[in-house]
């Protein structure tokens, strides 16, 4: 609880009272978040425990802030939205967010109680492969939906016990707020997983994504970071010198399909990395199946977390409690009757707690709606993601031609080369023979250097032709890949109409929520302040010591 300025004590101890370590701890954020304790605090970040106000509902906060920039804001709103779509079994959902008056940007998740974040020791391989196809799993519906995560590091990956995996912070991590290459020791661990193209232009891209994947596949497969600086000098010096990692020497002990594979993810340039994440997906369980390794299967499967259903803040229910404790204290303290100040004084009590009651049931009916509209969104983006599924699995289809067609129309290049100077070499050899015969004689020689030069045309006009006709392939499948790519784009319009036929709803219920929060904490405020007053006169008669224990152990409870 967070008494009013001008208390002095706590009614239910009798302590005195002492200004919080935060500032945001005890009180509520955006009408929303009641803020229980500091979880974790980074330069750019302090995580807390909270609670949804006025419901039984807990979670974790994330408070960005203060005092950000107009640029900043927009930024962290624009990934917000893209972010509150994802609903995926390897993303942790997002409950809430925004940015409040006072300049904070706060974003609020399901709490994760039994996990940690992703260890990156050296794994056996089945193992550390199933980890990395659960994040590319949830990258997929991440960069299917538009979104980045654009800070993908072990910190933003939670394992459970059962070893499932889930991202958190997509789009929401340090870059909202920082540069790419912020010169901060805090940074650094960070920034071993950050591309070598990323930029303050380009913060966030699938390709960085996918570098980032790669990062974390060499330290659960070969049990060291591909590039491992101690400064951010030695760590850009790095990115800019080395060439694509040599995998054949660095870990000779990986199976040669997942160097390969590795070796692509760890590209310096961006083209060198698989186009998307489903490319990627698709190319390691194809170097798993070369390789003869099995994958981990993910624990939980496909399944997505159902949406949180809402229940009465226990927290209210104690007020009843101590209501009762002070009825019985007037009776105990005042045998012939209490006086009017104080009998008035319960009076008030009774009617806040009456008022918070009334205010958390409309929170909770609110919260019935919000559970509805969150339904509905969720079985909308669904069915999108479902179609943008087989759209996927076609292209995978596409790109696997793509590629032999590619190094046929490369090797048939390569073979067409030598036919041009062979051709000038055998027209050489027609004219020494011409102008021996003057084309006056019949020279068997002539007729000869003629159907030799017929013979090296046909083979080369085979070659070129062949080549052609891979490259034409080729051109075609890039087509249907261009096709792919534009039905995707319509279906992430489709998305955007989706969510904003949702947004005024959404955004209805929980301003609605938000305002029911700050009526709540201005009564809860006047009611401290009351139980405060009325009972600190009581606190002298020893006969009620026993319901001052009670009221404190109340509040344990």
């Amino acid at each position: 609880m967070v008494f009013p300025d001008e208390s002095s004590f706590c009614f239910l101890s009798g302590d005195s009272l002492e200004p919080t370590e935060d500032p945001l701890v005890g009180t509520t954020v955006a009408g929303r978040y009641r803020v229980e304790g500091l979880l974790q605090r980074t330069p750019w970040a302090r995580t807390y425990r909270a609670r949804e106000r006025l419901v039984d509902v807990s979670c974790t906060l994330k408070v960005f802030g203060p005092g950000l920039g107009e640029a900043v804001r927009e930024r962290f709103t624009d990934a917000l939205t893209k972010a509150r779509r994802l609903a995926h079994p390897n993303i942790v959902e997002i409950l809430g967010g925004g940015t409040t008056d006072a300049g904070l940007a706060y974003v609020a998740h399901p709490i994760r109680p039994s996990c940690e974040p992703l260890g990156v020791t050296r794994q056996e391989p089945s193992y550390a492969l199933g980890l990395v196809l659960q994040i590319l799993r949830g990258l997929c519906r991440v960069h299917d939906f538009g979104a980045r995560h654009g800070q993908l590091h072990p910190r933003n990956i939670l394992q459970a016990r059962d070893g499932h995996l889930e991202l958190i912070d997509v789009g929401l991590g340090r870059l909202v707020i920082y540069e790419p290459w912020e010169q901060t020791d805090q940074a650094l661990e960070a920034q071993h997983y950050q591309a070598p193209e990323v930029s303050s232009g380009e913060r966030a891209t699938i390709q960085g994504d996918l570098y980032a994947v790669g990062v974390i596949a060499h330290q659960l497969l070969v049990g060291t970071k591909p590039v491992d600086a101690p400064d951010m000098r030695q760590l850009r010096d790095a990115h800019s010198a080395r060439e694509n990692p040599d995998l054949g020497s660095t870990a000779p002990q990986l199976a040669a399909p997942l160097q390969k594979w590795l070796s692509r993810m760890l590209s310096r340039t961006p083209d060198g990395r698989p186009p998307n994440a489903h490319q990627a997906l698709d190319e390691l369980l194809s170097a798993a199946t070369e390789a003869s390794i099995q994958p981990a299967d993910d624990p939980r499967g496909e399944t997505t977390p159902a949406l949180v259903q809402a229940s009465l803040d226990p927290q209210l229910r104690r007020w009843s409690v101590y209501r009762g404790i002070f009825a019985k204290m007037l009776e105990m303290g005042f045998p012939g009757g209490a006086p009017d100040g104080t009998r008035n004084g319960l009076g008030s009590i009774a009617g806040l707690i009456e008022k918070l009651e009334g205010l958390s049931q409309s929170a909770l009916d609110e919260h019935g709606k919000l559970r509805d509209a969150l339904h509905r969104a969720r079985e909308g983006r669904e069915n999108i993601a479902g179609q943008m599924g087989e759209l996927n699995d076609g292209a995978k289809e596409v790109h696997r031609d793509v590629e032999p067609l590619r190094i046929a129309a490369a090797r048939h290049g390569e073979k067409a080369k030598d036919f041009p100077e062979q051709a000038r070499e055998q027209h050489r050899e027609i004219v020494r023979w011409e102008g021996r015969s003057g084309l006056s004689e019949p020279y068997k020689e002539l007729a000869a250097a003629y159907r030799g030069m017929a013979d090296l045309v046909d083979k080369w006009w085979a070659v070129r032709s062949a080549q052609l006709a891979c490259e034409a392939d080729a051109e075609e499948r890039k087509e249907e890949l261009l096709h792919f790519s534009e039905q995707l784009e319509e279906l992430r319009e489709a998305l955007r109409i989706h969510e904003s036929n949702l947004f005024d709803e959404l955004s209805t219920i929980e301003s609605t929520l938000a305002d029911l929060g700050r009526q709540a904490d201005e009564i809860e405020l006047e009611l401290l302040d009351v139980a405060s007053r009325f009972s600190a006169p009581l606190r002298s008669k020893p006969e009620l010591g026993a319901c001052f224990r009670e009221l404190a152990d109340a509040s344990r409870a």
